[in-house]
């Protein structure tokens, strides 16, 4: 009897065990447990898993494209929290080699997928999404475009579009998009955040804070509708309320880079130089290897004169993203941190080559050309830019400071109003209007503007400089080393403080100071054709021909058909 118990007992227990192998290896148990795995971020077993269901004899081509597009999710998942920088290895897609890894493994799914389903919509929007990591545009948009054809009611593919269009700087294209993607998905919050940073680039501010009003009002606890806000009000220079709404954003979201990196912009509005890398380096903790953390320390480095790291990061991101625009800008301010102004010039335009309406980088070529005296082709460059639908409330002031370098005076104060007009807390434009104001006798006026510029941004060194640089011009001297020693306090390593400080010393009659600040000027911007003809003529003055003559081959080479050359010849 106790036998045939033990017998029974056996048979159950195999039975079960049996039962426990089978229920634990039905395809529907399978699947479920994958998907249970591939929530809680454990993607080895959750790959496993998928695998084991595809190697199932009797698999179905649909079935086996639903579980390759979900292991699929699981690489560009890894892929997207890897967060790399991307090396262009190959013009055409199938002589490339992924550098990322989980891109590969994705790409692999995703070809099997149309191989079987050349139709799948979703499929061709993930390849998309693929392409456009390995920063192969052309093939990211390809592809998008015939998922957007396949499904036509899918937002995704064409908000997709928009951001690759945005990132080319081709504005109007960007927002045909979203606009369509928008009308489509007219509650998505995401569609109507890149509208607004879309504005916001294009200098659209009144647009934008419209925009992210309402946008607040429906979806009020999300962190990137703060970080739209404080961008809006760091470009009103309000920035008190800027620094509010990314400590908010940050409260939100601590551990998302791109909140960190707009905070260390708006803290580099104000030359806080330390406190903007802590941020970035925080962001770089985040995301190691994220580009826009590479550009953010090469616009930091070049700011506070620390070149060879902004030479550094620079030459990292051309070498691993040649085919991204902003690469060869990074490279351009690193350029220019050494004083290397036709190497500038070379990455300015391969960028513009990429990406024709880059704005930052025209803008950055024209502010070159102005330096070096080529004011017409800088005018031109700059009515240009506005083509192109650039932010007026960027090209104004620097059209301004061109026509008033070419004696156009009225026209110089109207380029400045338009600024104005396009954004009133500009502290650029009311530099602007300064200058033509105290040109045309109107000194009282042009004061106004600079104390306007100064409560906007009381660290902005350009703004003590230009005052300094008045008040030398009005002879209220002890005012004007005040104001030029603060600008020279916020960052010592721009020219325009010193350019300011250089007059002020020839107003006290202190030629050796004079001469020594101008040579400083010079070593951070040896290309200024105006500061290279300033130093011939204290030479001059001083006596020493010589020297002078070799400030004035300088001048020269820099640009051989400057007017003013022609008078300093006949000092000479």
């Amino acid at each position: 009897m106790k036998a045939s118990r033990a017998a029974a007992l056996f048979v159950l227990l195999v039975m079960g065990g049996w039962l426990s192998w089978w229920f634990t290896h039905r395809p529907s148990y399978l699947l479920f447990k994958a998907h249970q795995l591939q929530e809680a971020q454990d993607y080895t077993k959750a790959i496993a898993h998928y695998e084991t269901l595809l190697s199932a004899r009797d698999i179905k081509p649909d079935e086996e494209v639903r579980l390759r597009m979900e292991i699929a999710h699981i690489y560009l998942e890894l892929a997207y929290n890897r967060g790399t920088v991307i090396r262009q290895t190959a013009a055409d897609e199938d002589s490339y080699r992924p550098s990322n890894n989980f891109h590969g493994l994705a790409l692999e799914e995703l070809q099997k997928v149309l191989r079987l389903d050349p139709q799948n919509a979703q499929a061709h929007y993930l390849m998309g999404v693929v392409h456009w990591a390995e920063k192969l545009e052309a093939f990211a948009v390809e592809e998008l475009k015939e998922a957007s054809r396949l499904d036509p009611n899918d937002a995704r593919p064409l908000s997709f579009l928009g951001k690759i269009r945005l990132e080319e700087n081709r504005y109007d294209e960007a927002e045909g998009y979203f606009r369509a993607a928008l009308r489509l998905e007219p509650d998505q919050s995401d569609l109507r955040l890149d509208i607004i940073n879309l504005q916001i680039d294009k200098g659209l501010y009144t647009e934008a804070l419209r925009g992210v009003q309402e946008l607040s009002r429906k979806d009020p606890g999300n962190p990137e509708v703060a970080v739209a806000y404080a961008k809006i009000h760091a470009s009103y220079n309000q920035y008190d309320q800027a620094l509010a709404r990314i400590q908010e954003a940050t409260a939100q979201s601590p551990n998302d880079p791109s909140i960190r990196l707009a905070h260390a912009e708006i803290l580099l509005t104000r030359n806080f130089f330390d406190e903007a890398l802590s941020e970035i380096n925080r962001a770089s903790e985040l995301a190691p290897a994220n580009a826009s953390v590479f550009f953010d320390f090469v616009s930091l480095f070049s700011l506070r004169g620390s070149c060879d790291q902004a030479n550094e990061r620079a030459q990292f991101l051309v070498n691993a993203a040649a085919k991204m625009p902003q690469a060869h800008f990074g490279m351009a301010e690193a350029e220019l941190c050494n004083g290397q102004d036709a190497q500038a010039m070379s990455e300015l335009d391969q960028a513009l080559e990429l990406s024709p309406e880059f704005q930052d980088a025209s803008l950055k070529k024209a502010e070159i050309l102005i330096a070096k005296g080529f004011l017409e082709e800088a005018e031109k460059s700059l009515r240009s830019s506005l083509d192109y639908h650039a932010s007026e409330a960027k090209v104004y002031p620097l059209l301004s400071d061109c026509l008033f370098r070419m004696g156009h005076v009225s026209q110089a104060l109207d380029a400045a109003e338009a600024a104005l007009e396009s954004n009133p807390y500009s502290v650029e434009a009311n530099l602007s209007k300064a200058a033509a104001l105290n040109a045309q006798k109107h000194p009282e006026l042009a004061e106004i503007s600079l104390r306007k510029a100064l409560e906007l941004n009381p660290r902005h060194p350009l703004a003590h400089a230009a005052y300094a640089q008045f008040l030398t011009s009005r002879g209220f001297l002890e005012r004007a080393a005040q104001q030029s020693e603060e600008a020279l306090k916020i960052n010592p390593h721009l020219m325009e403080p010193w350019a300011a400080a250089a007059r002020l010393s020839l107003a006290q009659k202190n030629l050796p100071a004079a001469q020594q600040r101008m040579q400083t000027a010079l070593q951070i911007r040896p290309y200024d054709i105006e500061m290279q003809l300033a130093l011939a003529e204290l030479e001059i003055e001083q006596g020493h021909s010589d020297q002078a003559k070799i400030y004035f081959q300088h001048a020269n080479q820099i640009n051989p058909r400057y007017p003013g050359l022609q008078r300093l010849r006949k000092l000479l």
